[in-house]
């Protein structure tokens, strides 16, 4: 073969294998082209979906604000109803001279006394919840028995209970009578 039939054959496979990478990089472009305009697609929706989801958070935001407002409202109206019946229900004067002399003239006490003494509630909590008695929401009848409520989160009761205090203005509790309401 002569130098110029060399050089002919060495063009054409040159030729040849540029083709094959035209090709080859044609092919891959449209791949990459398919693929952007894919991600371009996903990008719209996503972009889309983080609208959607933060129009979503605006209105959960206004309706936690609404809600914590409407628990406030009724904890309030709780607490005025519980001081009604605090007021309704005033200690005659002698169980108030008998507290005094125990040393307790802040009523409170005794009812938030109760907090320490959860374990004479015989019922089990349900769902992961433990039963304890609630002092806002109890009653001291006399300087001997309290009307109080008891509950888990989940459940709850009521009790009437007599109580002692001793000279070291010590409390102690006893179940009279307690009840788990359906």
């Amino acid at each position: 073969m002569n130098p110029t039939q060399k050089r002919q054959t060495i063009l054409s496979i040159l030729l040849i294998v540029s083709v094959l990478i035209s090709g080859y990089l044609l092919v891959t472009v449209q791949k990459l082209q398919e693929v952007n305009e894919s991600l371009q697609t996903k990008q719209i929706k996503l972009s889309e979906s983080l609208t959607d989801m933060s129009a979503l958070n605006s209105e959960s935001s206004e309706m936690i604000k609404k809600l914590t407002i409407e628990v406030q409202k009724i904890n309030s109206e709780k607490l005025e109803l519980q001081n009604d019946l605090n007021n309704t229900l005033t200690l005659d004067e002698l169980s108030k001279q008998r507290l005094k002399a125990m040393g307790y003239e802040d009523y409170s006490l005794i009812l938030n006394d109760l907090n320490h003494h959860n374990n004479l509630i015989p019922f089990e909590g349900v769902l992961g919840g433990s039963m304890a008695w609630r002092p806002e929401n109890a009653v001291l009848l006399n300087d001997k028995w309290v009307y109080a409520t008891f509950d888990d989160g989940h459940i709850d009761g009521t009790a009437l209970l007599t109580f002692k205090i001793d000279n070291n203005k010590t409390i102690s509790w006893e179940i009279v009578d307690i009840v788990l309401n359906n």
